[in-house]
């Protein structure tokens, strides 16, 4: 075991029973850090990242414009007429 190894262990070891969770918590975060600079790319950019990125492109695709100008107050009045005209 390395020096720097010994060292961590000895502070562990001095770290009271009830104070230990929030210790884990800190150190399963280092090492999610640690995990997520490992899987990014050679341009910085994270797996998860780029594959977001990836999807929003694949959903652009699907975006389109209206021919037709909206007035949305005019289509809510007309939806809810249509909706609860026969609740009256």
């Amino acid at each position: 075991m390395t020096t720097l190894k010994e060292q961590a262990v000895q502070i562990l070891n001095d770290v009271p029973d009830d104070k230990m969770i929030y210790l884990m918590n800190i150190l399963r975060g280092l090492v999610s850090h640690a995990q997520n600079k490992k899987d990014e790319n050679a341009d910085g950019e994270s797996k998860l990242l780029s594959e977001r990125l990836e999807a929003y492109e694949g959903l652009k695709k699907y975006k389109r414009s209206v021919d037709r100008d909206i007035d949305a107050k005019e289509e809510m009045l007309k939806y809810r007429d249509e909706r609860y005209a026969n609740s009256i």
